[in-house]
């Protein structure tokens, strides 16, 4: 018998997207602090048209779990991030999403994310997950699913504002998509600890995130 999942899983029965879902047991991602967080996110705010207009500002970071996440799936990520020290994380200038329709703001250090991404995949919570479409390219999401000429007015129109900024990774967050498909915080793993910290529940006053 499966052990007990640290939340609870939206059935989806209101998920039109056959990608919706993909992300039914949810993702671990990075949330950058505030005001960096809340900055961001006025500005997918800004593009209502935006598919993600409700979810605030955040780095994909895994791909969807392809099943529930247990205590001992979310203690074992912890161990294996217990060696890797938090590092600081810098974002901007705004550009074009790379072979898609998009405005983004780049990310780096590309090598120590994609070095923490394949820490976090190589988990047995892991095992079955659907195959990576496009390669990992960390990235914060300003605009998606928008035409090639809204694109490029997005970037004309934001070209003059001070898009970047710095802070440092000391977390990751598990987050799971509820019936309306937002996204909340379930659980926290933290970088260079080797403790388990206690899975997070969501409130109903939670702000919506999520992937992309």
């Amino acid at each position: 018998m499966m052990p007990p999942a640290v939340t609870e899983y939206a059935a989806g029965r209101s998920w039109a997207k056959a990608w919706q879902h993909e992300y039914r047991y949810g993702v671990w991602l990075i949330y950058p602090p505030e005001p960096h967080r809340s900055a961001v996110t006025a500005l997918r705010e800004r593009y209502a048209w935006s598919q993600s207009s409700r979810c605030d500002a955040h780095i994909s970071l895994s791909l969807p779990l392809p099943r529930p996440v247990t205590a001992a799936d979310v203690a074992e990520l912890q161990a294996a991030l217990s060696q890797v020290q938090p590092f600081r994380v810098s974002f901007g200038p705004l550009v074009r999403q790379p072979a898609h329709r998009g405005v983004v703001l780049e990310v780096s250090p590309q090598d120590s994310l994609r070095a923490l991404l394949e820490k976090v995949e190589a988990t047995s919570a892991f095992a079955g997950a659907v195959p990576r479409k496009y390669p990992f390219w960390a990235h914060l999401t300003i605009a998606e699913m928008v035409t090639w000429e809204q694109t490029y007015a997005i970037i004309e129109e934001l070209a003059d504002l001070p898009l970047s900024g710095e802070f440092d990774l000391a977390y990751l967050s598990y987050a799971v998509p509820d019936e309306e498909f937002s996204f909340t915080e379930r659980a926290r793993v933290y970088l260079g600890r080797a403790d388990t910290p206690p899975a997070h529940r969501s409130s109903p006053e939670d702000r919506p995130n999520g992937p992309d």
